[in-house]
């Protein structure tokens, strides 16, 4: 392409790196928003009901500034090499957005160039979930520290936000029903204080499988056609 160069910009010696949202540029993001896949930008554009609208405060994107931008900024520098060149400001701005899409290329996860729950556990992973030497100010969300310094091979699920697991939940796949909301809510409040589950992992498998096993319901269900057309519901002679 003749303007290609247009989506590069200068880096250490003489190399060129890619702007932000470079593949969003070239590509145009189409994936359906209630994928697993999809961006927190097209979760943000197209989720306009209020509830959707109090969890964009999850979503950190360009143009918002405070603390948590701050403490974004000091992230990107210890997790990129070569480090970023990144003002002292609190202030989300391009080259902030550009480090973090690279950040998010580097670790083969979505790129969008916003900082959510996903690029904060992709950051507590490489900074092997020490808080050290980072400006964690007062009014830091707490999920965001705990996404930062929870080990998922160490951490517990009690004291776990059910709320807002479930809210996030919902933000990511769709409105669900009354009856999938109790049982949703129930299994994680379940797990939250079973002091055997010892490991994030775990409870991460245990609700993938949920999830699949019971065809999204939430709650337990007989299998469907109970089998009849596999190998094994066939008697043995």
């Amino acid at each position: 392409m003749r303007d290609g160069k247009n989506y590069f910009g200068a880096g250490p010696g003489n190399s060129l790196l890619p702007q932000s949202k470079l593949l969003l540029r070239l590509h145009k993001i189409t994936r359906p928003q209630t994928q697993t896949v999809s961006t927190g930008r097209e979760f943000v554009k197209n989720r306009k009901d209020t509830g959707s609208r109090q969890l964009e405060g999850y979503f950190l994107r360009a143009g918002a500034s405070g603390p948590v931008v701050t403490l974004l900024k000091a992230a990107l520098t210890k997790c990129l090499s070569p480090k970023p060149s990144l003002n002292a400001s609190a202030e989300f701005d391009s080259d902030t957005e550009r480090a973090l899409t690279r950040l998010q290329a580097t670790a083969n996860i979505t790129v969008d160039g916003i900082a959510g729950p996903a690029t904060w556990t992709l950051i507590g992973r490489q900074l092997h979930y020490g808080l050290d030497e980072l400006p964690l100010a007062a009014d830091v969300p707490p999920w965001i520290r705990r996404l930062l310094s929870n080990d998922p091979a160490t951490a517990r699920l009690s004291g776990i936000d059910v709320p807002g697991a479930f809210a996030l939940y919902q933000f990511g796949y769709g409105p669900l029903s009354l009856t999938q909301r109790r049982g949703f809510s129930d299994l994680v409040t379940t797990m939250a204080a079973d002091t055997d589950l010892a490991d994030l992992r775990w409870a991460a498998y245990m609700l993938a499988t949920v999830k699949h096993e019971c065809a999204e319901t939430w709650r337990p269900v007989e299998e469907y056609g109970k089998g009849a057309a596999a190998s094994m519901a066939k008697p043995r002679k």
